[in-house]
């Protein structure tokens, strides 16, 4: 009796373990699956086919609902196609499943920014520096975001953060430039403008605002050299707005220096 009680138990977790186990084989297979069409669409995205990344990504995210790596790179796509309202939809459910998901914060500040929501940016980019302070790239964007706003000195704060953490681009001498100057600190926006340019010499916009600068502080022969500039640059560049305006500031301030 016994013998036969234990034999039966002893099926019954046998069958116990062959469910499990053909359960998990189950799942892995599915997650493999969902790995699959996530690196598929990885090299779709490399070759361009933004659509057909797309599709792979969401049929990952159809295979594991929880795949918070799918959702990402989805809205990723998304954001470089310029469908960033949906590309939100994306980030949010990919910060839902990972809240420490730093990428997707910042690139739904990034969707948000292009769809003038600087606000919205600023919370997330405020988010990503909680959880990585020393995050140079966000420093830079919020600082981006913060002049859209007028926060000028704000603006600069950040994008000093931003530079001493290892930030070198021309933008981010330029943006702080125009910061300071609507402060109308001169001197130092002069100076932001000269770094820009020594990194890109052909920065058409960093010689025009120099120049408007220079002209403040009543320095006219080398606010027309960057002027004259601006507008040779302009003109090669087939800039019909800057090429406008560097002529009419080229007119205005001749008409000083002949008084």
């Amino acid at each position: 009796m016994n013998i036969i009680f234990f034999t039966t138990v002893l099926l019954f977790v046998l069958i116990g373990v062959i469910f499990i186990v053909a359960k998990i084989n189950s799942s892995n297979a599915v997650e493999d699956k969902a790995t699959e069409k996530l690196r598929s669409g990885f090299k779709k995205y490399n070759l361009q086919n933004y659509q057909e990344a797309i599709e792979d990504f969401t049929q990952a995210i159809e295979l594991n609902p929880d795949y918070s790596e799918a959702y990402h790179n989805r809205g990723s796509v998304k954001n470089h196609i310029g469908d960033y309202q949906s590309a939100i939809e994306d980030f949010n459910k990919a910060i839902e499943l990972n809240p420490t998901y730093i990428d997707s914060y910042y690139n739904r500040g990034t969707a948000k920014y292009n769809l003038q929501d600087y606000e919205g940016a600023i919370a997330d980019y405020n988010q990503i520096i909680k959880l990585n302070p020393n995050d140079a790239d966000t420093y830079y964007k919020r600082g981006l975001t913060k002049n859209e706003l007028n926060d000028y000195q704000g603006a600069i704060e950040d994008l000093n953060k931003a530079i001493n953490l290892g930030i070198n681009n021309e933008d981010a001498y330029y943006i702080r430039g125009l910061a300071k100057s609507n402060l109308k600190d001169y001197s130092a926006a002069i100076e932001d403008y000269t770094l820009a340019i020594k990194l890109y010499p052909n920065f058409t916009r960093a010689y025009f605002f120099r120049g408007l600068d220079k002209e403040s502080l009543n320095n006219y022969q080398d606010a027309l050299s960057d002027y004259e500039f601006a507008l040779k640059s302009a003109k090669e560049q087939e800039n019909g707005e800057l090429f406008h305006m560097a002529s009419e500031a080229i007119e205005a301030i001749q008409k000083k220096m002949n008084k």
